[in-house]
């Protein structure tokens, strides 16, 4: 029996979102299990999406929101893309991605990115974005824009709107 008594209703829960790390993910899967974990919405980094398989499950069986982070920031970066974000699907294990990757002719990185959501069934997708410095005039600014409308537009169909892949 709750120890919260309400004079008027209960106040409507806040919806959050429950980043999912690299490990600790059995952890969360029993909580899940045995019906201790309160977030309805996780979000799974793409580097660790394979080892976090039975997590990911188990979440869909129980109707979680599953949303996906892109590492796209980390596999930017040079001092970042050849640390846990290099298993991402979409890595460059040669080097960081360029705008090149990701506004080039082939934007293969976009694409890879789409084809991953709607065959995993997510929910969302966080846009690929970079750590900008404030200033509009931070060269990754308008590649930030440009591939969260391009991600939206590289998922067309009925697949891509159930699966939710939204920037």
């Amino acid at each position: 029996m709750p120890n919260i008594f309400y004079l008027h209703q209960a106040p409507d829960r806040i919806a959050t979102f429950l980043r999912v790390g690299v490990s600790g993910h059995r952890q969360l899967e029993t909580l899940l299990l045995s019906g201790k974990l309160p977030a309805d919405r996780l979000v799974l980094d793409a580097s660790a999406f394979a080892r976090q398989s039975d997590l990911i499950a188990a979440l869909k069986t129980e109707g979680r929101e599953i949303s996906l982070d892109t590492n796209i920031a980390e596999l930017s970066s040079v001092g970042r893309f050849k640390g846990a974000a290099k298993t991402a699907p979409w890595a460059n294990p040669e080097r960081v991605i360029a705008r090149r990757d990701l506004l080039g002719n082939e934007a293969a990185v976009l694409s890879q990115i789409a084809q991953f959501a709607v065959a995993n069934g997510l929910n969302r997708t966080q846009a690929p974005a970079h750590f900008l410095t404030g200033d509009v005039k931070d060269p990754w600014f308008s590649v930030d824009l440009e591939t969260c409308v391009r991600l939206r537009r590289s998922c067309v169909g009925e697949e891509c709107s159930q699966a939710g892949a939204n920037g």
